[in-house]
Protein backbone atom coordinates (compact mmCIF):
# COMPACT_ATOMS: atom_id res chain seq x y z
CA UNK A 1 0.00 0.00 0.00
CA UNK A 2 1.26 3.47 -0.93
CA UNK A 3 -0.24 6.48 0.83
CA UNK A 4 2.30 9.04 -0.35
CA UNK A 5 5.82 9.23 -1.70
CA UNK A 6 7.80 9.08 -4.89
CA UNK A 7 7.06 6.29 -7.35
CA UNK A 8 9.38 5.79 -10.33
CA UNK A 9 8.66 3.56 -13.31
CA UNK A 10 11.29 2.66 -15.90
CA UNK A 11 9.28 2.11 -19.09
CA UNK A 12 9.96 1.61 -22.78
CA UNK A 13 6.87 2.65 -24.72
CA UNK A 14 5.41 0.11 -27.16
CA UNK A 15 4.97 1.44 -30.70
CA UNK A 16 2.12 0.47 -33.04
CA UNK A 17 -1.58 0.75 -33.78
CA UNK A 18 -4.06 -0.22 -31.05
CA UNK A 19 -1.32 -0.30 -28.37
CA UNK A 20 -1.50 1.65 -25.10
CA UNK A 21 1.36 1.65 -22.59
CA UNK A 22 0.37 2.86 -19.13
CA UNK A 23 1.63 3.46 -15.60
CA UNK A 24 -1.32 3.69 -13.17
CA UNK A 25 -1.79 4.08 -9.42
CA UNK A 26 -5.29 3.24 -8.21
CA UNK A 27 -6.78 3.12 -4.73
CA UNK A 28 -9.58 0.90 -3.41
CA UNK A 29 -12.01 3.85 -3.49
CA UNK A 30 -11.31 4.70 -7.15
CA UNK A 31 -8.70 7.44 -6.81
CA UNK A 32 -6.36 7.18 -9.79
CA UNK A 33 -3.19 8.81 -11.11
CA UNK A 34 -1.93 7.71 -14.50
CA UNK A 35 0.50 8.16 -17.36
CA UNK A 36 -0.62 6.79 -20.73
CA UNK A 37 1.12 6.54 -24.09
CA UNK A 38 -0.61 5.80 -27.40
CA UNK A 39 1.53 3.63 -29.68
CA UNK A 40 0.77 5.65 -32.82
CA UNK A 41 2.42 8.80 -31.38
CA UNK A 42 5.22 7.89 -28.99
CA UNK A 43 6.22 11.54 -28.52
CA UNK A 44 3.15 12.41 -26.42
CA UNK A 45 2.68 11.75 -22.70
CA UNK A 46 -0.91 11.77 -21.40
CA UNK A 47 -1.62 12.20 -17.69
CA UNK A 48 -4.85 12.16 -15.76
CA UNK A 49 -6.21 11.77 -12.26
CA UNK A 50 -9.59 10.81 -10.88
CA UNK A 51 -11.03 11.32 -7.42
CA UNK A 52 -13.30 8.64 -5.93
CA UNK A 53 -13.73 6.94 -9.28
CA UNK A 54 -15.30 9.89 -11.11
CA UNK A 55 -13.86 9.79 -14.65
CA UNK A 56 -13.64 13.49 -15.53
CA UNK A 57 -11.56 13.17 -18.69
CA UNK A 58 -11.84 16.75 -19.93
CA UNK A 59 -10.93 18.41 -16.61
CA UNK A 60 -7.76 16.82 -15.21
CA UNK A 61 -6.20 15.35 -18.35
CA UNK A 62 -2.98 16.89 -19.65
CA UNK A 63 -0.92 16.17 -22.77
CA UNK A 64 2.82 16.78 -23.08
CA UNK A 65 4.68 16.72 -26.41
CA UNK A 66 8.33 15.67 -25.99
CA UNK A 67 11.24 15.99 -28.42
CA UNK A 68 12.22 12.31 -28.37
CA UNK A 69 10.58 9.07 -29.47
CA UNK A 70 9.79 7.33 -26.17
CA UNK A 71 9.78 3.93 -27.88
CA UNK A 72 13.50 4.15 -28.70
CA UNK A 73 14.80 3.55 -25.16
CA UNK A 74 13.75 3.13 -21.53
CA UNK A 75 12.71 6.31 -19.70
CA UNK A 76 11.94 6.99 -16.05
CA UNK A 77 8.54 8.49 -15.23
CA UNK A 78 7.85 9.74 -11.71
CA UNK A 79 4.78 10.41 -9.61
CA UNK A 80 5.54 12.43 -6.49
CA UNK A 81 2.42 11.81 -4.41
CA UNK A 82 2.15 14.29 -1.55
Amino acid sequence: MVRYGRIDARIKIAKGSNIITSFILMSDNGDEIDFEFVGTDTTVIQTNYFYKGEPVYNVNAMFFKVSVDLSEDYNIFTINWT
